[in-house]
């Protein structure tokens, strides 16, 4: 699997969503960062949104800290929208990861 990662900063543009086949792209935590007080950063996202579900691969918001901004990411209608950040979890090994309860979150 790819994963276009960062998506949306320094050098990841929009036409690589054509150019490149990927799997999965993880939007830079820039969008999330004050998404709940900013109209055209959920704009952006709704729309990286809709491309994913319109090439039928999946969607990563990175950086998500707190519930403000998951309940925002969670009001997007996108079965394949995935929350990464502090929010769920501090990064963990493997074998942590194993133990977790995911039916929780």
């Amino acid at each position: 699997m790819i994963a276009i990662d960062d998506f949306g900063v320094e050098y990841s543009n929009l036409d690589i969503l054509e150019k490149l086949d990927f799997d999965i792209i993880k939007l830079d935590k820039y969008f999330v960062d004050d998404i709940s007080e900013s109209v055209v950063r959920q704009r952006i996202m709704r729309f990286i949104s809709d491309i994913t579900i319109l090439k039928n691969k999946s969607l990563v918001a990175e950086g998500v800290e707190d519930i403000f901004q998951k309940d925002i990411i969670k009001n997007v209608e996108n079965n394949k929208f995935f929350i990464q950040g502090y929010f769920y979890s501090e990064p963990v090994s493997i074998e942590d990861l194993k133990k977790i309860n995911i039916k929780n979150y």
